[in-house]
């Protein structure tokens, strides 16, 4: 018995009251399963908002790439304008301050106000203005807002943009020129930016926000009369002047003071000959030339201007102008309004007043369809002219300084007189054509 009560006094458990206990027992299994989902919801929840950050976060950096790359791709194609735009104004004609073609001839042309050509050698070197004693480059730059592009050419000082107003932007370029490394090249740097600042376009870094790019481009003279002429006139076929007194002049030593080269005969037995001291009249004539009389007229062409007939017309720096009917006064024009650009002239060429076209220092080279003729005793042409013609009747008796070229037979009871001018054969031979851009380029971003 003792054991018995023992056994029950160690063993006894307390018993809850009746009714309670599984009611008891169930809730606190609920609050246990509650408090285990709340932390797998709580868990999920926070892996959902680290994948939602990090998405978050490469949106943000994908918005902030391609607004960079928007800018960047602003700055590139607006210094890649700036280029294109200056090899337009290089080959075209006189322009305002304000980069606007004009007649006035108190301004020069874009290539005579940003580059000096040297007429001995062929190179080319920027035009500078002097800032506290430092030659400085002379820059051009435009700018583009919703109505267009402006710019602005100034012919010294700096180049004073005005900044457009309103929301957005207003990209902008900015041109220099340097030194080539060779005769008849020169390099071209164009600095873009996403806005018009002058911290921006002088120095190619762009401001905090804003893009900027820099283009260099090497540019190069595709001469417009590779080969020039060597005698004050040439002929591919016969000359014949009858008994006219044709005088012709050549003093030039390096050319042995040829006045006439003729692929056939020479026929004017009262011409006037001047040539270099020590030689007979008849000496300075060359006829019966394999080299001229073995070309067709469009071998000649090409010879001597390097191009066929319809490139050299077709060419950027070249100028057109009808001449049907005459056009002595629209011819001086449009070379007055067009320093240093070739002429292509449709028809026969007819100067018929005492006029001056061309000058020592910007003569022209003038090539007709036709014939040429300086009706009038007092025109002068400064250059070297070339006619197309068949048969080049000639009826004038001005003057041509320089040279003058027939791709076939030149005769008349008249012609002009005509002096060989080895400085002007020189520089149009040198500086004149279109400048185009050649390899040896490079581009930077930032």
């Amino acid at each position: 018995m003792a054991s018995s009560a023992l056994r029950n006094r160690y063993h006894h458990r307390p018993q809850p009251p009746a009714g309670r206990s599984a009611i008891n027992l169930g809730t606190a299994a609920r609050k246990q399963r509650g408090v285990a989902t709340l932390m797998v919801v709580m868990a999920l929840f926070f892996i959902i908002s680290l994948v939602a950050a990090y998405a978050s976060r490469n949106l943000i950096f994908e918005q902030r790439t391609s607004a960079n790359q928007y800018r960047s791709t602003q700055a590139f194609e607006a210094a890649e304008a700036g280029v294109d735009w200056a090899l337009a104004m290089l080959n075209a004609g006189r322009v305002d301050a304000n980069c606007v073609p004009t007649a006035d001839s108190t301004f020069d042309s874009f290539r005579a106000r940003y580059l000096t050509a040297d007429p001995v050698t062929g190179g080319f070197a920027p035009v500078t203005w002097d800032s506290s004693g430092i030659g400085v480059a002379l820059r051009a730059s435009c700018v583009r807002d919703a109505a267009g592009w402006s710019c602005t050419c100034p012919s010294t000082g700096v180049a004073a943009l005005t900044v457009p107003t309103g929301a957005g932007t207003f990209p902008a370029f900015r041109l220099r020129f340097e030194l080539g490394t060779a005769p008849g090249l020169v390099r071209i740097v164009s600095v873009g930016c996403t806005a018009a600042s002058d911290g921006c376009l002088n120095t190619g870094r762009g401001t905090a926000g804003d893009a900027s790019s820099t283009v260099s481009a090497l540019l190069a003279l595709a001469p417009s009369m590779p080969t020039s002429p060597a005698a004050p006139l040439t002929v591919r076929g016969n000359l014949d002047v009858g008994a006219y007194p044709l005088h012709l002049a050549n003093a030039d030593a390096a050319t042995n003071g040829i006045t006439i080269n003729a692929g056939g005969t020479v026929t004017a037995p009262n011409a006037d000959l001047e040539s270099v001291p020590g030689t007979p009249t008849g000496a300075s004539i060359v006829d019966g030339d394999a080299s001229l009389a073995g070309l067709t007229a469009d071998r000649m062409f090409a010879t001597f201007f390097g191009v066929a007939r319809d490139t050299f017309k077709r060419q950027p720096s070249t100028v057109v102008v009808d001449c049907t009917g005459g056009c002595g006064t629209r011819l001086r024009d449009a070379v007055d309004r067009n320093p240093g650009r070739p002429v292509w002239i449709n028809g026969d060429l007819d100067i018929d007043s005492d006029i001056v076209i061309g000058s020592a220092d910007s003569p022209v080279l003038l090539v007709a369809t036709g014939s040429i003729n300086l009706s009038a005793p007092g025109a002068r042409v400064v250059g070297i002219v070339y006619s197309q013609a068949a048969d080049w009747a000639s009826t004038g008796s001005g003057t041509i300084q320089g040279a003058a070229m027939a791709e076939g037979n030149l005769t008349g009871s008249t012609a002009p007189a005509i002096v060989f001018d080895p400085a002007v054969v020189n520089r149009v031979r040198l500086n004149y054509g279109p400048l185009i851009r050649a390899p040896g380029g490079w581009k930077d971003f930032s």
